[in-house]
């Protein structure tokens, strides 16, 4: 593998070079320095795993039977439509009576002990704080529940704050560009890695998937 220099990523990785799940932490830090993204092998060991799946089943049932369920993925859902042509939040959009086939459960450290132990399971932590440092501040923490039906999502950035990777209208950059020292090279960056299926990570019960929210990703669903 090739990690060095431009031009089509493809000419230096094949796919059998991007990252696999793997319980080495050396592997990992490794994958995400190169690609922006590790897949971490059989992360939540049981019985917590089977803790977290019930406390996590329980609440999305609490949350739609009390009404308070977000439930997004329809075609009047997109990720980011939060507000109408006037700027107000759309407060009900994100229902299932208005079309929402996915749920997510939001603010999961608030909701059970489960999800907190997994929050300080020792390779999760490594990995983190091989980018970050020994401190760090958790922004975000839930829950994704994508159920059949749903329509895809458009490719986003979590930290909506910071600059972004490229500017619109341009193809993607690669997987692997963490970096920004390949800003302007439209003609090397190639065909969009989204549509290649390099770097579509498999989030599997039990593995978890670590990247930095900087890069452009896939949507979160079955699109």
């Amino acid at each position: 593998m090739d990690t060095t220099g431009d031009g089509d990523w493809r000419d230096r990785w094949s796919l059998e070079d991007l990252p696999q799940p793997t319980d080495d932490p050396a592997r990992a830090r490794l994958d995400i320095d190169i690609f922006g993204y590790c897949l971490l092998h059989n992360t939540v060991p049981e019985p917590l795993l089977s803790a977290v799946r019930a406390r996590l089943d329980d609440q999305a049932a609490a949350e739609k039977r009390l009404g308070l369920a977000f439930e997004d993925g329809g075609p009047r859902q997109q990720w980011g439509q939060f507000r109408d042509a006037a700027g107000h939040l759309r407060g009900n959009a994100f229902t299932a009576a208005n079309g929402g086939i996915n749920q997510r459960v939001w603010m999961l450290v608030n909701k059970g002990a489960p999800f907190r132990e997994v929050l300080a399971l020792a390779p999760m932590l490594d990995v983190v704080g091989h980018v970050l440092g020994e401190e760090f501040l958790l922004s975000s923490f839930t829950a994704n529940i994508a159920k059949p039906g749903g329509v895809p999502m458009a490719l986003h950035t979590d930290q909506w704050w910071a600059p972004e990777p490229t500017r619109r209208g341009r193809r993607p950059l690669p997987v692997g560009s963490m970096t920004r020292n390949r800003f302007d090279h439209d003609a090397a960056l190639g065909a969009a890695a989204a549509n290649s299926g390099a770097g579509r990570g498999v989030q599997c019960f039990g593995h978890a998937r670590r990247h930095d929210h900087r890069q452009w990703r896939h949507p979160c669903g079955p699109g």
